[in-house]
């Protein structure tokens, strides 16, 4: 790659070491190394963020077909979403997150990714015509979601936070076309989306099976360590928080309502989605802090109470930003 930009640029005749030549070969530099790592930089903020815990069960729908939810304090608008037959699921995030890495890459507000790209990134590969077709379906009905999402700002005004109005997440081009997923962002969202640090996002995130919780964990497990480096807690995470992010399990109330088994139908499948997720080493902890052996055969109040402790050895670690947050913490 790094030879082909070299040649690109008329090999060592005028080549311009502190010019666009050196650029690109940074960033193609960057790219070779990032394919080789587990994780990728992905461009984030707080609603970003909070978009994966908005739930479709969640949401009120008015009589036009738009829909209003909350998640994770930020209020999302959706409109003409009673039209849209897929709904939100795994795969509209999952998309909504590859553009974001795409975006972190390329520091471009157009992003053109190709649908056999997606799909690697997928881990879809080897896939059928049938089935890419199906792909491309899938995508076209989440770009239409993702295009119709706004959500609330608010500032600051003489101390107190109020209301300022709606950033639209898409900036108007939502296409499929010729085999190249064609998005564009907001003018106004990337200056939200350049305030904070990135993500490092793992790869296998993506590769999820959308129809268990392993994405939402997963995911939730990254922005963790992205939130919490640093501090003390980052390592522990709450099992009701992670409950909160679980779009596929029913709640309690539904479980119990039905006179099923919380085991069978809350308790085992969350393990079981947690277990999945290659890179996770963890320990279930128990209100006393003690290590619990066998969590599978906790009853649910006492399952509810617990934490996972999360090893995070393996994520890249920021001095930098670490140090910047303690001299906020110094300071206040």
């Amino acid at each position: 790659m790094l030879w082909l930009v070299y040649m690109r640029n008329g090999g060592n005749k005028g080549w311009d070491s502190g010019g666009d030549s050196w650029a690109l070969i940074r960033h193609a530099l960057a790219e070779l190394i990032e394919q080789g790592l587990p994780f990728v930089k992905m461009a984030q903020n707080k609603a970003i963020n909070a978009l994966p815990a908005l739930f479709k069960t969640n949401l009120q729908i008015d009589v036009l077909g738009n829909a209003t939810g909350d998640a994770n304090g930020v209020n999302f608008i959706i409109d003409g979403y009673a039209s849209n037959a897929e709904g939100l699921k795994a795969q509209t995030y999952m998309l909504n997150d590859a553009l974001l890495i795409k975006y972190t890459q390329t520091r471009s507000q157009t992003i053109e990714l190709p649908l056999k790209e997606y799909a690697e990134m997928r881990g879809l590969t080897g896939k059928t015509k049938d089935q890419l077709k199906n792909l491309r379906k899938e995508v076209v009905s989440a770009l239409s979601l993702l295009a119709s999402i706004s959500y609330q700002c608010k500032e600051r005004v003489k101390g107190k936070m109020v209301d300022s109005g709606l950033i639209r997440i898409n900036g108007g081009t939502a296409i499929v076309k010729n085999g190249v997923i064609r998005w564009n962002y907001n003018t106004d969202l990337i200056p939200w989306l350049e305030r904070l640090p990135p993500m490092d996002y793992s790869r296998e995130t993506l590769t999820a099976d959308p129809r268990t919780n392993q994405y939402f964990f997963s995911r939730y497990i990254d922005q963790n360590y992205r939130v919490n480096e640093g501090r003390e807690r980052v390592s522990t995470i709450s099992i009701k928080t992670l409950l909160s992010k679980a779009q596929n399990l029913p709640t309690i109330e539904e479980v119990r309502k039905g006179r099923h088994s919380p085991k069978a139908r809350i308790i085992q499948p969350f393990f079981r989605d947690l277990d999945n997720i290659e890179r996770l080493y963890y320990d279930v902890i128990g209100k006393d802090g003690q290590i619990i052996a066998d969590p599978t055969n906790l009853d649910y109040d006492t399952f509810i109470q617990c934490s996972i402790r999360v090893d995070y050895s393996e994520y890249e670690t920021h001095p930098e930003r670490v140090k910047k947050r303690v001299r906020h913490i110094e300071h206040k």
